[in-house]
């Protein structure tokens, strides 16, 4: 298996797929110059069974003047993130799928992640930049549809984080064939997994059993649907900090939804990626003795993902 990608402390973003109709609803395109920003329901990333995505957003810029770029972008407060965000231990990671129509408009895609002080508002683009600790950028999957990475260390000064999904012709050059479609965002913390996991056992119910009595047969809804998930790590370093991060985040009261790419080259839940997953809460943290290897196990639930 593949190096898997986790991010969790999922950003509550509004319409991350582009399911709204027109235009990106909830993705703030002010900042476009001749920017193309449109709901695109002829292309999308299918996901799979139980995560829907069905449109995409689509960019170009309708000319080739110089500054025309095309922005949808959101804010999110630091404070909805991990606390710990601001230790700048871990990666905050924007995560999102592209396809490109020629060469020229992946060149002219980026995904970027901008921070900005408190004197800022709820208005993206608004308050002071502040400059990232450390960034990287990285991209696996393909050949259609590609995995784009950005991941930040957090300022400690920043208050907010804009996610933006940027077309600019001055990092490529200006083709009115060159479209780009952008499909299901992700801002959370960056879990990037130096090696694959041991196991990876998935146990699905559909929340329907069979009902006989007095000779009749019938199909009986028990439960919501849901999958289970049952993931072990093993030799893992003691001290990786965006490990540690990790098992703190499990084991807080205000613990969230997370994503899983079990490899990062493979994007629907056929191939064990799943969009929102939450930890079995009847599961306990528990730390093996030994040094300076560690082993990991997750029990995850993902509610809206079952066939």
């Amino acid at each position: 298996m593949g190096n898997p990608l986790i991010l969790y402390g999922l950003a509550d973003l509004a319409n991350p797929s582009f399911e709204d109709a027109g235009t990106p609803t909830g993705w703030d395109i002010t900042a476009s110059v001749a920017g193309i920003n449109t709901v695109d329901a002829a292309v999308y990333q299918f996901p799979g069974d139980g995560i829907p995505s069905v449109k995409s957003l689509k960019q170009n810029v309708s000319g080739g003047t110089a500054g025309n770029k095309a922005v949808a972008r959101q804010r999110i407060a630091i404070a909805d993130l991990p606390s710990f965000v601001l230790e700048g231990v871990v990666e905050v990671a924007a995560i999102a799928s592209l396809k490109v129509a020629r060469t020229v408009g992946g060149q002219n895609a980026i995904l970027r992640i901008r921070q900005y002080d408190a004197t800022g508002t709820a208005t993206p683009g608004t308050g002071a930049l502040v400059a990232a600790p450390a960034e990287r950028r990285f991209q696996c999957a393909g050949p259609e549809w590609f995995l784009r990475v950005t991941a930040q260390r957090i300022h400690a000064s920043a208050a907010y984080v804009d996610l933006e999904l940027v077309y600019d012709i001055a990092l490529g050059a200006y083709d009115a064939t060159a479209d780009i479609w952008w499909d299901r965002a992700f801002l959370g913390v960056l879990v990037d997994m130096p090696k694959g996991f041991r196991s990876f056992d998935i146990d699905i119910d559909s929340g329907f059993n069979t009902n006989e009595g007095n000779g009749v047969a019938e199909i009986v809804r028990t439960a919501k649907a849901r999958t289970s998930i049952d993931i072990e790590i093993r030799n893992l370093p003691e001290n990786a900090d965006h490990l540690a991060a990790f098992s703190r985040w499990l084991a807080s009261e205000d613990v969230g939804f997370l994503a899983l790419w079990a490899d990062r080259d493979k994007l629907t839940n056929a191939e064990r990626h799943f969009a929102m997953m939450y930890q079995d809460p009847s599961m306990s943290i528990e730390y093996p003795p030994g040094f300076p290897r560690r082993h990991y196990t997750l029990n995850l639930i993902a509610p809206s993902e079952t066939p």
